[in-house]
C-alpha cells in the first residue's frame, strides 16, 4: 500500500463528512441525523480500518527511522564563539559587483 493511500485513509477516518456518511449507513438511513452513538461507532470503524496497516513490523520500522532522524537540542550547554569575521572569499565577488559609486571612498565602504 502506498504512503499516500495510508495518509488519505487516516485523514478520511477523522473527516466529519465521512463519519456522518458511515453513521447514516450504520443507522440504515439515507439522510438526516444518525445520532452520536452511530457517529462514535462509525468513527471507531473508520479509524480501525485506516490503522490496520500499522502492524508490528511497520511500527518498528517507523520508530527506527524516527530514532535515526531524531535531533537532540541541548538548551543547557552554552556555545563558545571561536571567531567572528567576514568570509573574504564570499565578500570579494559581492564587492566587485557593486556599482562604482558605492565602491568609492566617499561611502566609507571597504572590501
Amino acid at each position: 500500500m502506498e504512503l499516500t493511500t495510508i495518509v488519505g485513509n487516516l485523514l478520511g477516518a477523522i473527516d466529519a463528512d465521512n463519519i456522518e456518511v458511515k453513521a447514516l449507513e450504520l443507522a440504515g438511513m439515507e439522510s438526516g441525523e444518525a445520532g452520536e452513538e452511530f457517529r462514535r461507532t462509525a468513527r471507531e470503524q473508520l479509524v480501525g480500518k485506516a490503522t490496520a496497516v500499522f502492524t508490528g513490523g511497520l511500527i518498528e520500522l517507523i520508530d527506527r527511522i524516527r530514532r535515526d532522524k531524531e535531533q537532540t537540542i541541548d538548551h543547557d550547554t552554552l556555545d563558545k564563539l571561536l571567531r567572528a569575521e567576514w568570509d573574504k572569499a564570499m565578500l570579494r565577488p559581492w564587492w566587485t559587483n557593486l556599482p562604482p559609486i558605492l565602491r568609492s571612498s566617499r561611502t566609507g565602504l571597504k572590501p
